[in-house]
């Protein structure tokens, strides 16, 4: 009798989530994060932008240490944001000129949304002015190895001693090994982990014994809703506070001693700043933190967590949009700058083999860029 007490309550509890996530459903992975659906046609633009430098610098076998990020700034202008990019290349003569022809015909191809400007510095350097939508998203210099300037290597140094890096991966809990494999890592890796997956007791089992930071990765509802679908479980403006209240908790039942909670994926949620007052009211009063994973650029979460006295952070990148090792790559030296502009920096990635791959590679050959640290380190 008493087991079949606690059966049915089991039952009632995933019936109540599946209930508020629209139709009762199988369970599968989780899409990962929003940038699967449709996004704004500037941020579009800006991706293509990036896969467009990306492509010139593999065809002229730029070499990785020729190329650096000098700034990442986050812009906005008449209602839209994007982050500002300034990219360093040091080539040789010949290659300049090979370089320089690739990039024009590139950026031209993806005309009229992107735009470009070139202009001539001295005889051994020139900047490109690009732009998406009209919107100034890109610098990019070429210049002779030979103008590598010591004091700006000296400036930057002084910088990367300030900067701190925390890295997030999210949407953990439907691979076991490879949730192993980024707690084995030999720099902290916060995980963030689904309360509903198919192995989320048994990873937040795992994270505990390896000492490793986790948080509930909550699922909220996005803009397309849903056509795009976070999974059970998940957060609705349609609730009422209590009920979103009761949803919560029972979320952080599945992922006992979580020490924050960030969105899964959440454009529409994140941007109602009632339901997001019920969510952070909550997360105070169990003193945990709250990170934005920015799915939306209209987000109320972060402004109105530090509003409401909860300790809150923003993501700053998606290191794996592109799951491409050198798109992956490409976007933590985009982390690293971003961290030396500001001191600190937080990337989000995602259980790909290649995200695994390429942060352990990076960080084990290049320590001295920037100092990991767990998200909690970063949470104002």
């Amino acid at each position: 009798m008493l087991l079949g007490t606690f059966f049915l309550l089991g039952a009632a509890v995933l019936f109540f989530l599946n209930f508020h996530s629209g139709k009762p459903r199988k369970p599968r992975p989780a899409a990962y994060e929003e940038f699967h659906s449709k996004p704004p046609a500037h941020v579009l633009q800006v991706s293509k932008i990036d896969h467009a430098l990306r492509t010139c610098l593999s065809r002229n076998k730029i070499p990785k240490d020729q190329v650096r990020f000098l700034a990442v700034r986050p812009k906005q202008e008449k209602g839209v944001e994007w982050e500002f990019t300034e990219l360093l290349v040091h080539v040789s003569e010949r290659v300049s000129k090979e370089l320089d022809n690739d990039i024009g015909k590139t950026l031209a191809s993806l005309k009229p949304e992107v735009t470009h400007r070139g202009e001539r510095i001295s005889e051994n350097e020139k900047t490109y002015h690009i732009f998406a939508k009209g919107f100034y998203t890109h610098r990019v210099r070429l210049a002779s190895i030979e103008q590598q300037s010591a004091s700006g290597n000296q400036v930057k140094e002084e910088k990367k001693e300030k900067a701190r890096i925390a890295i997030l991966i999210d949407d953990i809990g439907h691979d076991v090994e490879l949730a192993k494999s980024f707690t084995q890592l030999a720099f902290p890796i916060t995980l963030s982990i689904l309360p509903l997956a198919p192995h989320t007791q048994t990873i937040v089992e795992m994270a505990k014994k390896a000492g490793c930071d986790y948080m509930l990765h909550l699922p909220m509802e996005p803009k397309e809703y849903p056509e795009s679908d976070p999974g059970p479980g998940t957060l609705l403006v349609t609730m009422t506070d209590e009920e979103i209240r009761e949803v919560l908790k029972a979320h952080m039942r599945q992922v006992p001693g979580a020490i924050g909670v960030n969105n899964h994926m959440g454009s529409e949620f994140t941007e109602n700043e009632g339901k997001m007052s019920a969510v952070l009211r909550e997360l105070k009063k169990r003193d945990l933190f709250y990170v934005d994973s920015r799915t939306t650029s209209l987000t109320v979460a972060h402004k109105l967590a530090t509003t409401l006295g909860v300790p809150a952070a923003s993501r700053t990148v998606f290191l794996d949009n592109d799951p491409s090792p050198r798109a992956i790559e490409f976007q933590i030296k985009r982390l690293i700058a971003a961290a030396q502009e500001t001191g600190v920096a937080i990337g989000i990635g995602h259980p790909h083999k290649a995200t695994l791959n390429v942060i352990r590679t990076y960080f084990e050959g290049n320590k001295q860029e920037a100092r990991i640290v767990p998200v909690s380190k970063i949470v104002g």
